[in-house]
């Protein structure tokens, strides 16, 4: 069951990379988001750190949203979705054993801030460039089969949104709602979502 966020581009798979930012808007191969064991270069192993890692990398990218506003409008229903997958990683990381220690804790942390700083590179870039590389972000599919893995529920991602943002992506996007809800990737096309 693959809910992907609405966005169209994976961290580079070249060992140098170490940031998802490109130096043009062309998309990665289309295999890998779908993929479910794709591992993006430098991301951890292990579910627990690599869902706090897909949180970082998934907080990046909201936050570079709105850095990028002023060329590309926020997207309200994919901001929506946004918030009920970090909830939903913060459930799964809480369900674990090791999120319930401070070592855990400690480790997840780490996790995130190396997520976080993935887009480092996109926030100083020129504006135009930044708002490319936002579009053409996706998170890898791994990120909703590992969180669900650690929580337990193959669920997750269908209990995360309330029915009121449920009901306010529908209005915003039907086609986005629909997807948000039935098994298969959400994708943004090029003529909106």
């Amino acid at each position: 069951m693959a809910f992907a966020l609405i966005a169209l581009l994976l961290l580079a798979d070249d060992p140098s990379a170490t940031q998802p930012m490109a130096t043009s808007a062309a998309p990665p191969p289309a295999s890998a988001p779908a993929d479910k064991d794709y591992l993006p270069q430098g991301a951890p192993a292990d579910d627990y750190a690599f869902v706090a890692w897909c949180k970082g990398v998934l907080s990046g990218h909201m936050d570079l949203a709105e850095r990028v506003q002023s060329v590309l409008p926020l997207d309200d229903a994919q901001q929506t979705i946004g918030r009920a997958y970090l909830r939903a990683y913060d459930k799964a990381l809480g369900a674990s054993k090791e999120g319930r220690s401070k070592d855990g804790k400690a480790r997840a942390e780490a996790a995130q801030a190396d997520g976080w700083s993935r887009w480092e590179k996109a926030r100083q870039a020129d504006i135009q460039l930044a708002a490319d590389t936002y579009l053409a972000y996706q998170l890898p599919a791994r990120c909703e089969h590992a969180a669900e893995r650690l929580a337990g529920d193959p669920d997750l991602f269908k209990k995360a949104f309330s029915p009121q943002e449920l009901e306010a992506v529908r209005t915003s996007a039907p086609s986005t709602a629909e997807a948000a809800t039935a098994d298969g990737p959400v994708t943004r096309s090029s003529t909106g979502p």
